[in-house]
């Protein structure tokens, strides 16, 4: 069963995002098309926070997704740096609203330390935009890889595996199953580059009922849900996902920081032709099947034996099983007795 909670800090952001969205909703008509933040233009440069007294200004973009826009920016009182994820008010699914909803959640259990923490949220000044202010994070682990050449030394992919292994755990103990890993979703700490957090919750879902523990059920037919280069063949077959999957995306995620490619990703070029764009299931179900003939026979030297066995584990587990964590997390730590261990220092944290 999972642990019930909720902070009064967070029932206080909570209420006033629920205010000024329910406020947006009744009085406001106009609102921006799905998909029109590409730039600050139409975005007051300052957001207005009043529940803590604070102001944010935005500085720069850092990234658009599907949803929205992620701006670095500061604190007018503190310069406290932070990230200000902005989506447009109009949006059907609000993705911002359940990242952020969980964000609070895992904050509340015991998640704080591996998350970026929500500073405030809101609707800014017309209602055009939903915004959220979190932490700002140090790099993610995409740039860091391409820096690194585009891969990591064996050391450093165990190092990597054994936090997110953990993360994981935590995650899940607090009943959510992230939906989207892949290495531009963990970043390490501002001030500490030997710690690994995770991010971006957009769409994450709760996989049981935190009060009873009871577990969704299995289920068919579902979209397509996560990053096609690291979802699991479950996904792929439009099953309904659940702890196992994130587990088998951290093995692919692994995989690639190990080898730097991994068999489908030429398959993935074409998502970028005409064909693809226009039938990208197509290119899905490609990339599935080159999944299911290389599952057992990748079989690169530069891929660890516990991120084998951790792909296989996923795949074994039943529909509402719990992985090992324990056990994942004992062999990690035994294969890095020949690396320096796990407090040995990341390829990223070397000199030069």
């Amino acid at each position: 069963m999972c642990d019930e909670g909720d902070s009064a800090r967070t029932r206080r952001v909570r209420e006033a995002y629920d205010v000024a969205l329910q406020t947006y909703m009744r009085g406001s008509s106009a609102g921006a098309a799905a998909g029109a933040i590409v730039r600050p233009e139409g975005l007051p440069r300052t957001l207005p926070h009043t529940l803590h007294g604070h102001h944010y200004a935005i500085d720069r973009q850092l990234g658009v997704g599907a949803y929205g826009t992620v701006y670095a920016g500061h604190s007018l009182v503190s310069q406290r740096r932070v990230a200000i994820k902005v989506e447009s008010a109009s949006e059907r699914y609000k993705q911002l609203k359940i990242e952020t909803e969980t964000l609070l959640w895992l904050e509340d259990h015991a998640c704080a330390d591996i998350i970026p923490i929500v500073a405030c949220k809101g609707v800014t000044e017309g209602g055009h935009f939903l915004y959220t202010v979190m932490d700002r994070l140090g790099d993610n682990l995409l740039n860091l890889l391409t820096r690194a050449g585009g891969r990591f030394s064996v050391g450093t992919v165990l190092r990597v595996a054994y936090q997110m292994v953990c993360i994981l755990e935590r995650v899940h103990q607090a009943c959510i199953m992230h939906r989207d890993i892949k290495p531009e979703n963990f970043c390490v700490q501002y001030n500490d580059p030997h710690k690994i957090c995770i991010i971006d919750f957009g769409m994450s879902k709760a996989y049981a009922d935190p009060e009873t523990g009871r577990h969704i059920p299995p289920a068919s037919g579902h979209p397509f849900m996560g990053t096609p280069r690291y979802v699991s063949l479950n996904c792929h077959s439009g099953h309904q996902l659940s702890r196992r999957d994130d587990l088998i995306s951290v093995g692919y995620v692994c995989v690639y920081m190990a080898t730097g490619s991994l068999p489908w990703r030429s398959v993935e070029g074409e998502l970028h032709t005409s064909a693809g764009r226009d039938n990208p299931m197509m290119v899905y179900d490609k990339i599935a099947r080159v999944k299911r003939d290389t599952l057992r026979s990748m079989n690169d030297q530069r891929i660890p034996n516990t991120i084998h066995h951790l792909i296989n584990h996923g795949y074994s587990l039943a529909f509402d099983a719990a992985p090992d964590y324990d056990a994942l997390k004992s062999r990690l730590l035994s294969e890095l007795q020949e690396y320096g261990g796990v407090d040995a220092p990341f390829d990223w944290e070397l000199p030069g």
